[in-house]
């Protein structure tokens, strides 16, 4: 079985409400690691995943819940307006040798 990757539909930092979105996560993300603040962030970062319109929010919180670590990282980051990317430790370009 392979592994699907999350459909993201994050905000580019220039976008209205920056401010509002980094406000917001920073709140969730310096909050104790509770069970009810982690479900807050779920709900916060549900927004920002791709789904139907008629999604129930319990399948996408299960979407959520299979997301990598870098995935994880990579919208939050995003949301919180920081330019993420992952660098080959070798300094190389894929592939290359």
């Amino acid at each position: 079985m392979t592994e699907k990757k999350l459909k993201w539909n994050l905000p580019d930092p220039d976008a209205p409400g920056f401010l509002r979105r980094k406000r917001l996560l920073t709140e969730i993300l310096d909050e104790q690691p509770t069970p009810e603040n982690f479900q807050r962030l779920m709900k916060f970062l549900a927004d920002f995943l791709d789904h139907e319109p008629d999604e129930e929010y319990e399948a996408i919180f299960e979407r959520l819940m299979e997301c990598s670590r870098i995935e994880y990282a990579q919208a939050i980051m995003n949301i919180l307006g920081y330019d993420y990317k992952i660098t080959d430790p070798k300094g190389e370009k894929s592939g290359g040798r």
